[in-house]
């Protein structure tokens, strides 16, 4: 039986990868594993992030609320550490992403 946090990692890893080669549906498909299979919760948070910023760059506001507030909550669980520290930087930057594209779709007047 393989190690899950290993399996995790790698898939995280393959996450990161498919993104940068501008392929999502992979890159989400290994980020939603990753965050189920990882056993660090750090780990498990990084690929939820990863997750939320491809629902904001490709505009899937939808899946957006219910993994945003899932996130947060496991923020406030992560122990001090550069991970979780990068994490929360990603986060907010996610989060800005998204009120800025809310705002260009709301109509002006």
């Amino acid at each position: 039986m393989p190690d899950k946090q290993a399996v995790g990692d790698i898939l995280l890893s393959l996450g990161n990868t498919a993104r940068a080669q501008q392929d999502v549906p992979a890159a989400m498909e290994f980020y939603q594993k990753a965050a189920t299979i990882a056993t660090s919760p750090t780990t498990r948070i990084q690929a939820e992030v990863n997750q939320l910023r491809l629902l904001v760059e490709t505009d899937k506001f939808d899946a957006l609320q219910a993994l945003s507030s899932k996130i947060q909550t496991q923020l406030a669980e992560l122990p001090p550490s550069r991970t979780a520290i990068s994490a929360r930087i990603n986060f907010a930057q996610s989060l800005t992403q998204f009120k800025k594209k809310l705002a260009q779709t709301r109509p002006h007047g």
